[in-house]
Formats: C-alpha cells, structure tokens, sequence
C-alpha cells in the first residue's frame, strides 16, 4: 500500500490508496465502483456490497405480510358522562333516579336507599418549595487563567495540525513547470501548489503562472512528450494530467535552442518532487 497514493476520486482526500488497486481509489469509493479493480480486498469488498444491495431488493420486492395489522388499529375513544356530576364546597345529595339515567350508575351498586351523599374532593396540601440551590460557583482567578491558557494551548494545536495536514496535501497536489521563452536562454522553473481540480490542471487557472509565462488564453504552447520524444503544439486553455505528469516541459512556438533540457527530461522522467 502506497503511503503518498491519493484516492483519485475528487470529493476525497484520503491517502495510502493501494498500488495494485487498477481504479486507484480508496476501499470506500472502490466498492462503489462497477469493475474489479485487481485488488483482492477491494474485490471482497465489492462483492459483499453487491450481495447486501441484492437482498435488499429481493427483501423489497416480498409482500408485505397484513396478519397483524388488526392490531395497531386505534383504540375508540372514551367518552365523558353526560351531564357531568357538580362538585360544591359542601357534600350534595343526588337522586338516585339521576344516577341510574348515568352510564356509570351501571357500576355503583344498588341500594334502598334513593338518597346517595357524594362527599367533596379535598384539595391536597400545599408544600413548602424547597429553597433555590446555587450549582454555580465562581471559579478562582488563578484557576480560570490556567484553563484559559491550556484551552489556547490547545486550540493553536489543532490549528496546526489542520494546517499541516493542507500543507502536505498542497505538496503532494503540486506540478513543476519549465518553461523555455527566448531562445538560448536558461529555463524559468514555476512549482503550481494546491491545485483544486486535481489530478487536472489547466495553465489558464492560475494567473500568476499566466504573468510569469507571458502568455494569454489563446495562445499556444509546445509541451515535450516523454514517450515519444518529441514537441507537440497544444492550447494554454488544454487540460493537464497532473498526476501522470508531475513535471510540464514547455516552450513558446518558435524556440529552437533549449538549454539544460537534458537535466530536465531526467527530471520529468524520474518524477522529482517539488520542494
């Protein structure tokens, strides 16, 4: 397993990719893919992802079973006495012809008597509240100025740690760029850092390699190709392939004579990281 081998899907930024996997993909996004990729565990992977999406559509396309659905059904709802007993400060006396006109006379038992005393709910008695509890307390001068720094300590930590997780992402993103403007003149080198559209490139998304080339988007350019050894025209507005090519050879249309091109083919061909 490469430890530097990005995963070439764009949304992600995970490194250590296997250098047998064909896609070039982390396990995550190579499990998603249609094809093997030559990497038995991304193969392994992949297969069980595709027997788990299968059994979830054979689970899908099963009736669903309704032997149980009496069951869920909503209870009726309970209905209230009409017209409700009232309730006075004094104990009342209801007839007992009213409460055998009253559903729930059904319950109260018969007697001989036609007089029912329904005594008075009493209220309960009222609790003194407990008294306010203080769970808030003042933290001593010394001991909140020793939080606060180690919390800063802390946070300045994980700052640069983020910043130098973007650092090595910006390097290994990185593409050098020699370029050859006039004629029997030393080479311009140029190092491209924290390209957004990787592994793509185009010469026209970074003005400043713009200015320092002193070209325009219309303008075309000679790129040395290392299989066959020989310039080939091609439009600043072209896109690159910045992975396959870590080092760009370039000249202006016209240029002849191109010192040190020598060193630089063995440059491009190596693959030599940028500082």
């Amino acid at each position: 397993m490469g430890k530097d081998i990005p995963c070439s899907d764009r949304s992600c930024g995970k490194l250590g990719v296997a250098a047998t996997c064909a896609h070039q993909l982390c396990a995550s996004h190579c499990r998603l893919a249609l094809t093997s990729c030559g990497f038995r565990a991304h193969d392994k992977g992949r297969q069980q992802e595709r027997l788990a999406r299968q059994a979830a559509e054979r689970l899908r396309s099963q009736p669903k079973l309704q032997v149980y659905s009496h069951l869920h059904t909503r209870p009726e709802p309970i209905q209230p006495p009409d017209p409700l007993p009232s309730y006075d400060a004094a104990p009342e006396q209801v007839s007992a012809a009213t409460l055998m006109s009253n559903p729930l006379s059904q319950m109260i038992p018969a007697t001989t008597t036609s007089i029912v005393h329904i005594p008075t709910p009493q209220q309960p008695p009222t609790l003194p509240s407990p008294p306010e509890r203080v769970l808030r307390v003042p933290m001593p001068t010394a001991w909140r100025d020793t939080w606060q720094r180690d919390r800063t300590r802390q946070m300045d930590k994980l700052e640069a740690e983020r910043q130098r997780r973007e650092n090595e992402k910006a390097l290994l993103e990185s593409v050098v760029i020699w370029w050859w403007g006039e004629n029997g003149k030393e080479p311009t080198r140029c190092v491209i850092q924290g390209i957004q559209t990787y592994p793509t490139m185009k010469l026209t998304d970074f003005p400043h390699v713009v200015t320092l080339l002193n070209i325009t988007g219309g303008d075309a350019v000679q790129v040395y190709d290392l299989r066959s050894r020989y310039w080939q025209y091609q439009q600043s507005t072209d896109s690159f392939n910045a992975r396959r090519n870590r080092v760009l050879l370039l000249r202006r249309p016209g240029i002849s004579v191109c010192p040190s091109i020598d060193s630089c083919i063995l440059e491009a061909e190596c693959g030599v990281e940028s500082p």
